[in-house]
């Protein structure tokens, strides 16, 4: 009986044992696991830029959660592309993750700051704001990556991203944005020799293009004036279409019939004339020159603008050309001869147009104004008719030295300014007679 009785007693004691010393142990860890939340964390703890030593994790996700929204109020960031700037939106960009940020936080440790941006949302944010841009060619990733940093370390202050940074530079994104054709062309050797040498000529981001510049650079001669005028003239109507700038062009006297009225470009290098123009944009365009049978064809190679650009001429004028008369002793008396034909002068205004995707019109600038003044119409007249005196001789003796060499200019549809104007060629014209009248008379002389 004793031995049955010690047996309980022993049995009883290690289970006590058993209970006590399990329960210390257990015990301490569950009390830790429940009290951890309320855990003062050290000095040196770190989420992101704050600081929460001190501080329970319960009050560092309180401040955690405060700081993202005062973040997410305060931040100021332009996408740009062109002449496009759009505010990012931070709510529906970034994606912060609290419960991830506070996971297995450790007194001490340093943590980031989890955030994501997805690829959907971005693609949104491009689409919306600019239509023309394929968000395929961004570098999502590297785009995100800033966008991220800027996130995680809560900055507020002002930044932009350029998008054109971020394209891609695989070619099978860039189209043809613009066009511009030369029909019925004769092709001459020096427009050969220069499509030859610059088929693929480039526009370097945010600089300036020179025609002389580009082909003093390869020491080419081969072109003529009117050679480098008709190309010139071609990459104008290109540039028309672009968000370029002109900075130079030139123009002849009287538009060359081998360049349509409003396009004249005009290149010399005997006299200095340039056609240069600038591209504003942080992106390279390639200009192309072909030759099509007899029709000389340009086109802009790059990534699409952001507008439309239409150009168009308006206010056409004419100006009828005045008539000169000019008089000589070696045309018969009543009739005349036409010495120059004249020409009808011109001035017209180029303008180029902004529209949006949608078609509506932003802006509309004159680019330019060419004017080509008229060249008179000269005829040269008989002597004219001389009264007689009642001796039956001329008033002045000879019929050879009545205003033979008079001249006299008239305008059509004449207005008082114009008369002044005719004046003073009449005065002109009329010392020029006189020095042909004295001519004259030496060889009546001679005779």
């Amino acid at each position: 009986m004793n031995y049955k009785h010690m047996l309980k007693i022993f049995a009883v004691l290690t289970l006590c044992t058993v209970y006590l010393l399990a329960f210390s142990h257990y015990g301490a860890l569950a009390y830790r696991s429940i009290s951890n939340h309320d855990q003062v964390l050290a000095d040196g703890t770190m989420i992101g830029p704050l600081k929460l030593g001190g501080k329970s994790k319960a009050e560092a996700r309180n401040e955690l959660t405060e700081k993202i929204n005062e973040w997410e109020n305060s931040f100021q960031c332009t996408l740009r592309y062109m002449e496009v700037s759009v505010k990012v939106d931070p709510h529906s960009l970034f994606q912060f993750d609290i419960n991830h940020t506070m996971a297995n936080l450790k007194s001490g440790m340093k943590k980031p700051i989890s955030v994501s941006i997805a690829d959907d949302k971005l693609d949104q944010v491009i689409s919306k704001n600019v239509p023309s841009l394929n968000p395929a060619t961004i570098n999502k990733a590297l785009l995100k990556t800033i966008l991220a940093d800027r996130a995680t370390a809560l900055a507020v202050d002002p930044f932009d991203i350029s998008l054109d940074q971020y394209l891609v530079s695989d070619s099978k994104y860039q189209t043809i944005v613009a066009e511009a054709f030369h029909q019925n062309i004769k092709p001459s050797a020096g427009i050969k020799a220069f499509i030859n040498k610059f088929s693929n000529i480039k526009v370097n981001e945010s600089s300036e293009f020179s025609v002389l510049d580009l082909i003093r650079s390869k020491n080419f001669s081969e072109a003529s004036a009117k050679d480098l005028s008709i190309l010139s003239s071609l990459m104008y109507e290109l540039i028309l279409q672009t968000n370029f700038s002109i900075i130079e062009r030139n123009q002849s006297t009287s538009l060359p019939d081998y360049i349509n009225l409003g396009y004249e470009a005009k290149v010399d290098p005997a006299f200095h004339e340039d056609f240069t123009f600038a591209n504003p944009n942080k992106i390279s365009y390639i200009i192309e020159l072909q030759m099509i049978d007899n029709n000389l064809y340009a086109s802009l190679k790059g990534m699409p603008f952001v507008y439309q650009y239409r150009y168009f001429i308006k206010d056409k004028q004419t100006f009828a050309p005045k008539l000169v008369k000019q008089y000589s002793p070696f045309v018969a008396e009543g009739s005349y001869v036409t010495k120059e034909n004249g020409k009808d002068g011109t001035l017209i205004k180029m303008v180029r147009e902004v529209r949006n995707q949608s078609g509506k019109r932003l802006e509309s600038t004159i680019i330019g104004e060419d004017f080509y003044p008229p060249s008179p119409v000269v005829r040269v007249y008989g002597p004219l008719k001389t009264p007689l005196t009642d001796s039956g001789q001329t008033e002045s003796g000879n019929a050879d030295n009545v205003t033979d060499n008079q001249s006299e200019t008239t305008a059509e549809g004449d207005s008082n300014s114009q008369q002044q104007d005719n004046n003073d060629k009449n005065n002109q014209t009329s010392s020029n007679q006189d020095t042909n009248s004295s001519k004259n008379n030496q060889n009546l002389g001679q005779k």
